[in-house]
Parts: structure tokens; C-alpha cells; sequence
């Protein structure tokens, strides 16, 4: 009797041909683009909160105007819309990926709180607070100097410090012969920090400081060793992910900047007529003026007290900044969120995370870090930057982190299956899902990666790749 056996793989799998993802555009509904836009408000009056004070409820907001909400105040008025409130739109209503996007902005009970506010797109109910503690090692010892070549795979550490300095102005900070990193007092001082350092700069130097604070690589069990390697896929993720991020700004089908948005919305509420405005941004002007008038007025407060004095009534323009400062471009931060996303999800698997590590140097060197959770603060530090400077909306640093992320699976798993070793890598994604990384040896040959979530098989993310080759035996 004859049977078939499937033979995987063969003698040597051929190396896969993944193509680099090309994300969909979000589109958001009417009650995500008011919700989007609430949030955007709230970040811009919350830039003067000192970091000590975003916890506080009950601090309030001592910016331009005469308006002096408190955290509670802003709060509260984000929650009388529709895309807060849990119980406002039923199951059904919304799209897989708007749900998905929506529960992020809740706790664990279903309520929007000032940590998910601030999370940016990170799940963050794990995070236990709004601003990431890497920022304390992020130095800068060397000016980046655009296109520096990056040293081949095999070029020893000395070459790959040097590489980081003039890359992205990254390095370690030596106690008593280096310049002590920004200590940024607010909200708005940190987005502008955050938003004028190379992207990768914050990531280098909590790589850099790891490395130097001896915290070992979990990725030496897969066959990769040292921070030379450590660093050449950091640099290889981030080229990639610096790739997709600009080829998707210069789509056509990008949505238009909030900044744009939010001046339309202005005139539109301004002369009660809506006719020329699309069906979703004329119903999401509506319920932001007939849900949120509190949030609207304490924006129109804030650019009287900046003696922008605009003849729009209510005035919603972003970024809330003085009439001559020179707003950001959004192609000046188009790959943060992404480079951050990749970056981030790179660290938590290639560093041994399970226990807290010390990486300042120095005689008082600060506590002990979990390096994961500070990890996913500090994207979300960099996404809720650009929300600051109104150059991106809420959806798109949800949608760039986790493209950012996919990248970064797509980095490990090339990195696992060259190694040819049985390993397992361990990490959490931006929603809290435990990610497992399977490595599989074979006699010759690559290896093969599978990926498990919350211990489950799963498919790879933006997977282009065809299966391996197999041979088919009939005995």
C-alpha cells in the first residue's frame, strides 16, 4: 500500500525572500477621528504638566489663557465621547482593527485613565507610569553625520561605538568626562527632546549602557553573540524600518496631518456650516462641539493666552505654540514611531529582561530597571511626541509601532534560522501578548523559526515569504 511522506525543508531550505511589509492606511471612523482629535487637544494643554504631576488628578494646568483645568477636568471631558466610553458604541459597530485600536485607550476595567491616555498606542495597564526612565542614559557624545556606512557584520565593538556616535549621536557617558543627558520638567520639554534626537539614539545608548553594565544577551543561546552583533541587527531593523516609514509618507492615500484637521474643524464650527466638509469629519466636529464644549473652550482659551488671537470661534489649531515658532513637518519625524516600535521589540528579545538591571554608571548609579516595561515606555514617549507636535494622529502611532514591531520579528526570526540552533526567545508586544520565538536546528543549513502567542502557534507577521521548499516521498 502506498503512502505519502513529506520530506521539509530538504537538504538545505532556501533562504526565504520576505518582502518588507507595506502596511494599510488607517481610515478612522467619525467617533475615532473625534476621539483622535480630543486626544491630540488634551496632549497640547497638558505640555506644561511637569512629569512628577501627569499621576496627579488633581493638578492643574497652569499654561497659557486663563483656563486652569485639572488633569481630572480634561479627563472627564475625553470621556463624555463616544470612543471612550465603553458602553457608547455597540459590539458590532466598529471595524476588527478600530476595536483593536479602541480598547487600547482603556485600563483593565474598561475606563480611560491618564496612563492610557499617555500611553500612546502601548497596552498600558503594565507600564505603572507615563514617562520611560531610559531617557536618564540617553547622552550625546558625537553630532550625526548623515549616510556614516555602517561597519561589515564581523567589524569588532570599537568599530560599532564609533559607528553609533556619528549615526545618531549616541555613546557612553563616562562620570566626570561626559555631559550628563537632558533631564526634560514637562510633558512638552520631553516631546520636543524626544522629537529633535535621531531616532535610534535613545535605543543605542540604553544598548550601549546594557552592554556596559554587563546585563547578558538572551540571544546567546540562538549562536548570536557580542554587542557587535547586538548592534548590527539594531542597524539592520532600523534601515529597514526607516524604509517603510518613508515609503508609506510619500503615499497618496496618506491621511491628511492633524494640523490640517484641526484648522478645518475650527472654521467649520466657526460659521455653523458644514456642507463642504466630508460626512466623517462634519460628524466628528459635531460631537466634539455638542460632547466636549469644555475641551474646545479651554483650547480657544489657550491661544488667547498666547495672544495668537484667532477670529475662529472655537479655535482648535495645532500645534498650540506661539504664532512664530516653527512647527515641525511630519516628514520630520515620518520613522520615529516605527524606528522606535523595531527598536524597542529588538532590546526586549535580544536583552535578558527577567531581571531588573542597572544602567547608569557612576557612584550613584539609580534603581534597578525592568528593562521591558521601560522598553515600551520609552516608544511610547516617542510616539506621544509627534501627537505634541500635531505632525501625526493617535491611529498612526498605533499602526507604527506595531509595524515597527513586525519588522523587528522579521529581523529575529532571519537572526534565529541563520544560527541554526534550538532556542527559545521570550518577549511581550505592545498589547501584552507573550510572544515566544521557536528556533528549530536542522543538520545543515538554515534553521527554522515558529512563532507562538500566548502560547499559541501563529502566523508571522506581515508574512511574504513562500513556504520552504519540501520533497514528497511515495513509498
Amino acid at each position: 500500500m502506498a503512502c505519502l511522506r513529506v520530506i521539509e525543508g530538504g537538504a538545505a531550505a532556501p533562504v526565504p525572500d520576505r518582502a518588507l511589509p507595506r502596511p494599510e492606511t488607517p481610515r478612522p471612523g467619525a467617533a475615532e477621528l473625534a476621539g483622535n482629535m480630543a486626544e491630540m487637544f488634551a496632549v497640547a494643554l497638558m505640555a506644561p504638566v511637569p512629569l512628577e504631576a501627569l499621576g496627579d488628578p488633581h493638578h492643574r494646568i497652569t499654561g497659557p489663557g486663563r483656563a486652569r483645568p485639572a488633569l481630572s477636568e480634561v479627563l472627564g471631558a475625553l470621556r463624555s465621547l463616544a470612543w471612550f466610553d465603553g458602553a457608547a458604541l455597540p459590539d458590532g459597530t466598529l471595524g476588527a482593527a478600530e476595536t483593536r485600536r479602541r480598547r487600547l485607550a482603556w485600563n483593565g476595567q474598561g475606563q480611560l485613565t491618564l496612563s492610557t491616555l499617555l500611553a500612546s498606542g502601548v497596552r498600558a495597564h503594565a507600564l505603572g507610569g507615563p514617562v520611560s526612565r531610559l531617557w536618564r542614559v540617553d547622552h550625546v557624545v558625537g553630532t550625526p553625520q548623515p549616510g556614516a556606512g555602517r561597519p561589515g557584520e564581523d567589524a569588532p565593538m570599537s568599530d560599532w561605538i564609533r559607528w553609533c556616535a556619528r549615526h545618531s549621536g549616541a555613546g557612553l557617558a563616562l562620570p566626570g568626562r561626559s555631559a550628563a543627558a537632558a533631564r526634560p520638567a514637562t510633558l512638552g520639554a520631553l516631546s520636543a527632546h524626544a522629537l529633535a534626537a535621531p531616532p535610534s539614539r535613545p535605543f543605542h545608548n540604553v544598548a550601549l549602557s546594557a552592554l556596559a553594565k554587563g546585563v547578558p544577551l538572551a540571544l546567546e543561546a540562538a549562536g548570536i553573540r557580542g554587542g557587535a552583533r547586538l548592534l548590527a541587527l539594531m542597524a539592520e531593523a532600523e534601515a529597514r524600518a526607516a524604509h517603510v516609514a518613508f515609503g508609506a509618507a510619500g503615499r497618496g492615500d496618506r491621511l491628511a496631518r492633524p494640523a490640517v484637521t484641526a484648522a478645518r474643524m475650527s472654521v467649520w464650527l466657526a460659521q455653523g456650516e458644514r456642507g463642504a466638509a466630508p460626512a466623517t469629519h462634519r460628524a466628528a466636529a459635531a460631537e466634539l462641539a455638542e460632547s466636549a464644549p469644555e475641551l474646545l473652550g479651554w483650547m480657544t482659551a489657550a491661544h488667547d493666552g498666547l495672544r495668537r488671537r484667532p477670529r475662529c470661534r472655537p479655535a482648535l489649531f495645532l500645534p498650540l505654540a506661539p504664532r512664530d515658532a516653527l512647527p515641525a513637518h511630519p516628514a520630520d519625524c515620518a520613522s520615529h514611531a516605527v524606528v522606535a516600535g523595531a527598536l524597542a521589540t529588538l532590546l526586549k528579545a535580544m536583552l535578558d529582561t527577567r531581571a531588573p538591571a542597572v544602567l547608569e554608571l557612576g557612584p550613584r548609579p539609580g534603581p534597578a530597571l525592568d528593562l521591558g516595561i521601560e522598553l515600551d515606555r520609552l516608544a511610547a514617549d516617542i510616539a506621544r511626541a509627534r501627537l505634541s507636535a500635531a505632525t501625526h494622529r493617535p491611529a498612526e502611532n498605533i499602526h507604527d509601532l506595531r509595524t515597527g514591531e513586525a519588522i523587528a520579528l522579521q529581523v529575529l526570526r532571519d537572526a534565529v534560522e541563520t544560527g541554526n540552533r534550538d532556542t527559545v526567545l521570550e518577549l511581550r508586544d505592545f498589547d501584552g501578548r507573550a510572544l515566544r520565538l521557536v528556533g528549530h536546528a536542522r543538520h545543515v543549513g538554515r534553521g527554522r523559526a515558529t512563532l507562538q502567542v500566548d502560547r499559541q502557534a501563529a502566523c508571522w507577521p506581515q508574512q511574504a515569504a513562500p513556504p520552504a521548499a519540501h520533497l514528497t516521498a511515495v513509498v
